[in-house]
């Protein structure tokens, strides 16, 4: 009698398992996805306020000091090199917002879908305008690439959907246009 209970509980058990880890999946999409609107509906905030302002300077360089840093180190160290180097050349490495993927913002972003591959979420922001929008207003501005280390979410990388149709491949993503930086040695 008691080999067939044993069964029988041990059957429940394991199809319990891929329900628990969809759900798992499930609570991991969501917690990317909040994390990357919370930060985009700050980051835009600092936006226009940096832009209203009469000495703006690159937004992203509060959002280094946003929450502790939301960027991993990779990330970090190059953003830091990337202004260095414009400083040291007088030239810009980065003569767009590389968190928006724009030089005119748009009023509001949206992280529409997430989407976890290789252990790193995919976050997919669209961009929002009041006025006439830019025709691929349509597609998604920027991907943001994130993953989970210490207990919280870090921006690995931000990958550019509209650039590969038109530029280089070089272009696709914030890292490799850090790392080309413009000016190849």
């Amino acid at each position: 009698m008691k080999k067939p209970i044993a069964f029988i509980f041990i059957v429940i058990l394991w199809s319990a398992c891929p329900l628990a880890g969809q759900e798992a999946s499930h609570d991991t999409e969501k917690s990317c996805q909040r994390f990357a609107q919370d930060f985009y509906d700050w980051y835009v905030k600092k936006v226009t306020s940096d832009f209203k302002a009469s000495n703006p300077s690159a937004p992203w360089h509060a959002a280094l000091k946003h929450d502790g840093n939301p960027f991993n180190p990779r990330l970090t160290r190059a953003l830091i090199a990337s202004d260095a180097e414009a400083k040291a050349d007088g030239d810009p490495v980065l003569d767009f917002d590389p968190m928006l993927n724009s030089q005119d913002p748009a009023d509001h972003y949206v992280v529409r879908s997430v989407t976890i591959k290789n252990n790193h979420c995919w976050a997919t922001v669209y961009g929002f305008w009041s006025r006439p929008v830019p025709a691929r207003a349509n597609e998604p501005q920027v991907a943001a690439e994130l993953e989970f280390k210490g207990g919280r979410w870090l921006f690995v990388n931000f990958h550019y959907p509209n650039n590969t149709k038109t530029t280089n491949a070089e272009n696709e993503n914030l890292l490799s246009i850090l790392s080309y930086r413009y000016h190849p040695k």
